[in-house]
């Protein structure tokens, strides 16, 4: 009894928040009525004070609150989350509104892994052989030696699960050359290979040249080479000819005509079957070929028929029977006692008739045979013949002759032959320009020529002729080639598809230096520099020309509020062009043209377009709508002027914003309405009225006093009075 008791509340759960104690804090031990111990009080009891605490509603990207949704949250109240399928929620499913107003733990967050970070072409990236790219994931990318990085060299993943920024491109880098070309491909080097080369026409590819370029990393850049397309010689047709006349390739393009020989004889000619023409062209694979196949030279043969024919006292060898067609023919014999007067074959012309005429067999005449019919003791007669110059005597023939006096006898006739020379002689360090032949007609001529170096000595040209025997045999020895005097110059030398920086001579003096340049497309395979050698040679040796493969150039970049003639074409080839526009409301900055260059790059960068704006002057004063002072407008934009009180509206009240900046109609002015000068116009206007108006009443006043007394008015006698006169009208209560 007397016992007194004192209560505390526990401490706070968490700094910001306290429990408050409610009713007494100490209570004692008494008696009541009935004379038994009782506390003094009830007993106190805790609250936690929370009053103040308030949370906002949580908000999570990509998910959703699973609990009740309000505006604000109390002490202690918790809040679940969830993700939208296909992301992932990083940290506390659920969250609770602590003392301070704040969740714990933090918010949630959903999010997703990226895919895999793009490759790109002539770069690589740097992603340490990762497999999995949770958001926050950096990835860096680099550009093969010869190429350049555009655009940021790092991507980030996003809890989106997206790459940002967009990839970078790695662009082909230019060539600042280090050195000569190389024409053997570089052993353990970088090389950027040229892609999408081609040749013009008539060229095809070939060999690779490399050169060095500049750069922190050595790197090469392959050059493809072209080539001239030829094809063989065209082939040789029977009984025809065609128009190209070297025994040497032909180059591309080169056409060549066929024409077949005249006719054996009138009436009957060749005709040509196939292409008439043909030219050098290429095949699939890109080799030299003809378009066409030779054409042919056919006989035309006439729609003949000869007659049939018969022989009195003969018969016909042959089988054949009429009708007889072109060149069919016809063998004769004479019944034994008759000679053979013609000859023994016959044959059917194109004008319907046999040639030579028919045969006759006669008691008395001469017929050809052949030596090994002639009888021993047989009576022969021979007959001698003059040859003709170019001609000689080379044997005989027999004809058998009988008649009624003589009986049979034979005849020895002398023949005589063309003359034929043996090809000509072959001489050391040149040769002949005559034709490869067996053998050489009588009368004709070959020519001989030396080789570089070499001076001709004796006849240049033999002719075929005779000799004291009549065989045929050359005019003369042949010439000789004698080493010629020792120069103490070099000749011209001449680039092909290049040319000279200094100037040219006939002949260069030694120790002379010459400097060639190739021409736009080519590249030099040799020495820039030569040199006159004490020996009359070129040191190095005259460099060659050869022609660059056309690498074209990749769609040109497209613009912002803009377009170009490209259209959806992959590949443009150099010298092509195309021309960049912009949309309405936006002006050009930069060339719009741009060409493909040799070296597959565009001539220039792309332009650009920049919008249209139109702007207001610095003078606005008076105007009250319309307008926001500062402000540019767009193209097309339409302004509606209005002036503040007092001033007055010079212009259209309505203007647009054109396409060269430029307001149309131009933008009108406000102007200030002054009062003065119309005041000035009412005083001035008053002060005349009241003027006439008294001098009016004079002139009459006058005249009534005239009119009574009968009397002129003297000259000068009229005079006005004038008095001060206010434009205030005394009636007017506002003045």
């Amino acid at each position: 009894y007397g016992s007194t008791v004192t209560y505390t509340c526990d401490p706070s759960p968490e700094k910001g928040v306290s429990f408050t104690l409610i009713g007494e804090k100490t209570i004692n031990c008494t008696t009541g009525s009935q004379k038994t111990g009782i506390w003094s009080g009830p007993a106190p009891y805790c609250v936690l004070s929370t009053s103040a605490v308030l949370c906002l509603q949580p908000k999570i990207k990509r998910g959703q609150i699973l609990s009740i949704l309000k505006d604000s949250y109390s002490y202690n109240d918790t809040v679940a989350f969830s993700c939208e399928p296909g992301f992932t929620l990083k940290g506390n499913r659920s969250i609770r509104c602590n003392a301070h107003g704040t969740w714990e733990p933090p918010v949630p967050v959903c999010e997703k892994g990226c895919q895999a970070p793009p490759k790109i072409i002539n770069g690589q990236k740097e992603d340490s052989y990762l497999l999995n790219f949770d958001p926050g994931t950096s990835i860096r990318y680099s550009c093969d030696p010869g190429y350049l990085l555009v655009g940021e060299d790092t991507i980030h993943c996003t809890p989106e699960g997206k790459w940002t920024p967009i990839t970078p491109q790695c662009t082909v880098a230019e060539c600042k050359p280090v050195g000569p070309h190389l024409f053997k491909r570089p052993q353990n080097q970088f090389i950027r290979t040229a892609v999408n080369s081609s040749c013009d026409e008539g060229f095809q590819l070939s060999e690779s040249a490399y050169q060095l370029c500049q750069g922190t990393i050595p790197w090469f850049i392959e050059i493809r080479l072209c080539k001239e397309i030829t094809c063989p010689p065209p082939p040789v047709i029977h009984n025809g000819t065609h128009t190209w006349s070297s025994s040497e390739d032909v180059p591309y393009g080169t056409v060549v005509t066929y024409m077949c020989y005249p006719g054996p004889e009138e009436g009957v000619k060749f005709k040509l079957i196939g292409e008439q023409t043909i030219h050098c062209t290429s095949d699939s694979r890109g080799r030299g070929s003809w378009s066409s196949p030779a054409p042919l030279c056919k006989l035309s043969l006439p729609a003949v028929q000869c007659t049939d024919v018969h022989v009195e006292n003969g018969v016909k060898l042959t089988d054949n029977k009429a009708p007889y067609f072109y060149n069919d023919s016809v063998m004769f014999k004479c019944d034994d006692g008759y000679i053979l007067s013609g000859s023994s074959q016959i044959r059917c012309k194109a004008n319907n008739t046999w040639d030579p005429e028919k045969p006759l067999c006669k008691k008395e005449g001469c017929e050809p045979m052949r030596v090994h019919g002639l009888p021993d003791d047989s009576h022969i007669k021979l007959v001698k013949r003059t040859c003709q110059n170019g001609y000689q005597l080379t044997g005989y023939t027999y004809e058998k002759c009988q008649n009624a006096e003589n009986g049979t006898w034979f005849k020895k006739i002398e023949v005589c032959t063309v003359i034929l020379c043996q090809p000509p002689p072959k001489i050391a360090n040149g040769g002949h320009t005559g034709m490869m032949a067996k053998h050489f007609l009588y009368g004709n001529e070959v020519s001989y020529e030396c080789d570089e170096g070499f001076y001709l000595l004796g006849e240049k040209s033999l002719q075929c002729v005779n000799d004291s025997k009549g065989h045929g045999s050359w005019s003369g020895p042949p010439p000789q080639c004698l080493q010629s005097s020792p120069l103490t110059h070099c000749p011209d030398p001449e680039v092909k598809h290049g040319y000279k920086l200094n100037k040219t001579h006939s002949a260069f003096s030694h120790n002379d230096i010459v400097h060639f340049v190739c021409n736009q497309g080519f590249i030099m395979n040799g020495s820039h520099l030569i040199r006159c050698h004490t020996n009359n040679t070129w040191l190095p040796g005259v460099p060659t020309c050869i022609r660059k493969a056309s690498l074209g150039c990749q769609s040109p970049s497209t613009i912002p509020n803009g377009n170009h003639t490209g259209g959806s074409i992959a590949r443009f080839p150099p010298g092509m062009s195309v021309m960049y526009s912009c949309y309405q409301g936006f002006l050009m900055a930069g060339e719009a043209r741009l060409i493909c260059t040799h070296e597959g790059t565009w001539s220039q960068p792309p332009p650009f377009c920049k919008e249209v704006n139109c702007s207001f002057p610095e003078d606005t004063n008076g105007i009250q709508k319309g307008f926001q002072p500062g402000k540019t407008y767009r193209f097309g934009a339409t302004v509606t002027l209005e002036c503040e009180d007092g001033y007055t509206l010079e212009g259209s009240p309505q203007s647009q914003c054109q396409d060269d900046s430029q307001w149309n109609p131009p933008l009108a002015l406000c102007k200030y309405r002054s009062t003065i000068p119309l005041i000035c116009g009412i005083s001035v206007g008053s002060a005349l009225i009241i003027l006439m108006s008294v001098g009016f009443c004079m002139i009459l006043k006058h005249r009534e006093s005239n009119y009574y007394t009968k009397t002129r008015p003297k000259e000068g006698a009229l005079h006005l009075e004038t008095r001060e006169v206010y434009s205030i009208d005394p009636y007017n209560p506002a003045s």
